[in-house]
């Protein structure tokens, strides 16, 4: 979108976006949250921690829902937070079985 890429990812536990330009070179990354884990019970769920959410993009903003109910804008150009909303927290949800 405009000359730029914009995935999620998992690192050091935690859910970030990332802007690259078209040479794959980190413009921006910013939290959006923690990521999934495994619980103590869900020992075959381990390897699949991580990001799950792709940023969709709409003229200047990146939204983007990170796998713990994290959804954040973000401004497309800096990676300036815009709002953020969590969404467990807001409507009193339990913490996601599977990611």
């Amino acid at each position: 979108a405009g000359e730029r890429l914009y995935t999620a990812g998992m690192i050091d536990k935690q859910t970030h976006v990332v802007a690259l330009d078209m040479n794959g070179k980190v413009l921006w990354r910013k939290l959006n949250g923690p990521s999934w884990e495994a619980s103590r019970e869900q020992q075959w769920a381990v390897a699949h921690a991580g990001s799950r959410g792709t940023p969709a993009v709409d003229e200047d903003t990146v939204y983007h829902m990170a796998d713990m109910g994290s959804v954040r804008a973000f401004d497309a150009r800096t990676g300036e937070v815009k709002w953020h909303v969590d969404l467990l927290r807001v409507f009193e949800g339990e913490r996601p079985k599977t990611g």
